[in-house]
């Protein structure tokens, strides 16, 4: 690897240093693109374990890293190491005017300050049909985007987020490197990594910690699983690279132009939005006013009712009161017709009474028979006073009744 921060501890990659060449890397694509019995130069070949691999298709590998303890082991795979620091020196120099097939970077761009400057210099180390073979991370995995929407951006010693990683790269971003190296990507493959399997290489994210939306949304990206890309690219004369050039500012200029287009378009919009915010206001303005005099209503209306239901209180307590004057109203007549029947009782009995102490009336004088006795004064004076008493009673009574 190139870096100027000091050595860094590679990776062992114990599936190419155990013979297998099957295991679906980065580097065995790569190894595939390259194909056999080429002449390459392996930029930041670390310990060779990639140029062990090609050696294995017949390739003659030259080796170049800042990593002398790395560049040591490299010799059995490498007819030639380069010590060198690519961020501060020039790559053609170092090589002597050496040519070759094929110069692969892999995983080796992103640590570099300054990769279109290497690219550029490598279009001087290739043979007339030579290219150059590349991996690089993807930093729109879906891990990724999740984990900085958590706020994450955690450096890791490997994977995706590599501290030693200065450099970040999409397929979009990727292409355009190359383009202004001058070179044209014909041939793209991807390792994937699934979203949510669990991995030293992302950070760890959790399908339940983000809403099905987001989640959704990032599924749909067709980049969300890739790992890293793998890309042949093929340098470009002047005429055709400054053609690419001019097609890419074409394209530029044209979605330039559609972007100024919705951004008048919504600018508009937004003027009329803020037009009709500020009538709503002014609705919501005489709503509200008119909700504070509906309130004013209300509550005096409810005054009212309380009111009203003092009154109906009160009403019911005089109602329960007449009821009971009238029961008693009731049982006073009752008592009364009962008096007047007592009275009709007393004045019958007067009657009879009456009539018994009337004398009897006298018929014509005869001359027959000696003449009756006169009776005592004294025994028909208390009957008559009787009489007088009751019938002055039953007369009171019936006043009193009437």
């Amino acid at each position: 690897m190139m870096i100027s921060s000091g050595p860094k501890e590679y990776p062992a990659h114990a599936e190419l240093e155990s013979g297998s060449s099957d295991a679906d890397t980065s580097l065995t694509r790569m190894a595939a693109m390259i194909g056999e019995g080429k002449r390459v130069l392996d930029v930041g070949c670390a310990s060779g374990y990639f140029a062990r691999l090609l050696r294995k298709n017949g390739c003659v590998v030259t080796g170049i890293d800042a990593n002398p303890e790395a560049l040591a082991l490299a010799g059995d795979g490498c007819e030639r190491t380069i010590l060198a620091d690519l961020d501060i020196q020039s790559l053609l120099p170092l090589l002597g005017g050496a040519t070759f097939d094929v110069v692969a970077f892999g995983d080796v761009l992103e640590h570099l300050r300054d990769p279109l400057r290497l690219l550029e210099e490598a279009r001087g180390a290739l043979t007339q049909d030579g290219y150059i073979v590349a991996s690089i991370p993807n930093i729109a995995h879906g891990a990724i985007r999740l984990s900085m929407l958590s706020g994450r951006f955690d450096y890791s010693e490997y994977g995706l987020l590599d501290e030693t990683h200065i450099r970040f790269f999409t397929a979009k971003s990727l292409d355009e490197l190359f383009l202004c190296a001058g070179f044209a990507v014909d041939r793209t493959e991807r390792t994937t990594l699934p979203l949510f399997e669990r991995s030293d290489l992302v950070p760890d994210v959790d399908r339940d910690q983000y809403p099905p939306a987001t989640v959704a949304e990032i599924e749909s990206d067709p980049e969300c699983a890739t790992l890293q890309f793998v890309v042949r690219a093929m340098p470009l004369d002047d005429a055709s690279r400054h053609a690419a050039l001019s097609r890419r500012f074409l394209e530029a200029n044209t979605a330039l132009a559609a972007a100024t287009a919705r951004i008048e378009t919504q600018a508009r919009t937004l003027d009329a939005v803020r037009l009709e915010l500020e009538e709503t206001r002014g609705h919501l303005a005489e709503a509200d006013r008119e909700m504070r005099i509906a309130q004013q209503r209300f509550r005096e209306a409810d005054d009212a009712r309380v009111t009203a239901l003092e009154r109906i209180s009160r009403l019911s307590e005089d109602l329960q009161t007449s009821e009971a004057t009238g029961q008693a109203l009731t049982a006073a007549l009752g008592e009364i017709d009962e008096l007047r029947a007592t009275v009709t009782q007393i004045a019958e009995e007067v009657a009879r009474v009456r009539a018994r102490m009337e004398p009897p009336k006298t018929g014509p004088r005869t001359t027959a028979g000696p003449k009756p006795a006169a009776p005592k004064p004294a025994a028909q004076k208390a009957p008559g006073q009787k009489a007088r008493r009751l019938k002055t009673q039953g007369q009171e009574i019936v006043n009193l009744v009437s």
